[in-house]
């Protein structure tokens, strides 16, 4: 009876072990984002890996596009262009990957090719269904993004749009959000990452804090924190060059505020002590007089 056992435990583990798991496709590339200057017709050469991380061999086709932003939520949209397909040169247009391996591919950016100013683009790998050793019906893409300065920069002009944070902040760190608007004219310019400088006046921390990519007409949404003191009335700012918001709050940090109730409650109690006193002492003395 145990060797019976025993040999089912060991069919089922195996059994578990072998299956492959159906519809599980999928790539993992590195960097997610590759981000460079180019000076005036220079090339650089840069490389992204590439992995397969299912137990499935699959074949890869790879391909370059631009993008831009099509809404204030960053939502971007990826279309063909023969100028960055020309200036992004991949060293593979396809290749296969076997159960757990990576390759490391490497591509060329030449700005003789791509346009002038800021460039943005992905380099792409789709698992091609149409190729048997992917299974049917399972179209996978995955991509880096590219972030180019190619010669001189285009626009730089952004406004702080708003300013998002609580009143009133308990503990040492204030979190808030504010929003970036790239102001070039659509068409005109693509888009940048606005360094916005935020600040607590007037104590407490400063920092500069590098946005989110934003295109040219286009709102983003930035997060932040910021180290505060510990009590008291503050000014958050966030500003890019000459446009900023800013907004009052009360910090008031648990510690501080114990030893702000004690204090207090100390004064109210000491003043109470001497107003009785001087109660005491003002108080007329009574004369009896006995016939």
């Amino acid at each position: 009876m145990k060797w019976l056992l025993g040999g089912g435990f060991c069919a089922v583990l195996l059994s578990c072990l072998m299956v492959a798991p159906v519809g599980a496709l999928s790539l993992k590339v590195a960097p997610l984002e590759y981000r460079t200057e180019l000076k005036v017709g220079e090339k650089k050469k840069g490389f992204i890996d590439i992995s397969n991380p299912t137990t499935q061999t699959v074949s890869v086709v790879t391909s370059a596009q631009a993008f831009k932003q099509v809404d204030d939520s960053g939502t971007l949209r990826f279309y063909d262009d023969e100028q960055l397909s020309a200036g992004v040169q991949l060293d593979l247009d396809s290749f296969e990957l076997g159960p757990r391996q990576a390759v490391r591919m490497y591509f060329q950016l030449d700005g003789t090719k791509l346009p002038s100013g800021d460039v943005y683009g992905a380099v792409f790998f789709t698992i091609d269904p149409k190729l048997p050793k992917n299974g049917v019906g399972q179209t996978i893409r995955v991509g880096t993004l590219l972030s180019i300065v190619n010669g001189t920069p285009g626009s730089r002009e952004a406004d702080v749009a708003g300013l998002s944070i609580p009143f009133l902040v308990i503990g040492d760190t204030i979190h808030g959000s504010y929003r970036i608007k790239n102001t070039a004219r659509e068409g005109t310019a693509t888009g940048f990452y606005p360094e916005v400088a935020l600040s607590s006046l007037p104590f407490g921390e400063k920092k500069t804090q590098l946005s989110t990519l934003v295109f040219a007409g286009r709102t983003r949404e930035n997060s932040f924190s910021l180290k505060l003191p510990l009590f008291g009335f503050y000014r958050i700012k966030a500003a890019y060059g000459d446009s900023s918001k800013s907004q009052w709050i009360f910090v008031a940090h648990p510690v501080a505020l114990i030893i702000s109730v004690v204090l207090l409650l100390t004064l109210v109690m000491a003043t109470k002590t001497v107003i009785r006193r001087r109660k005491g002492s003002t108080r007329a003395p009574t004369n009896t007089t006995y016939k």
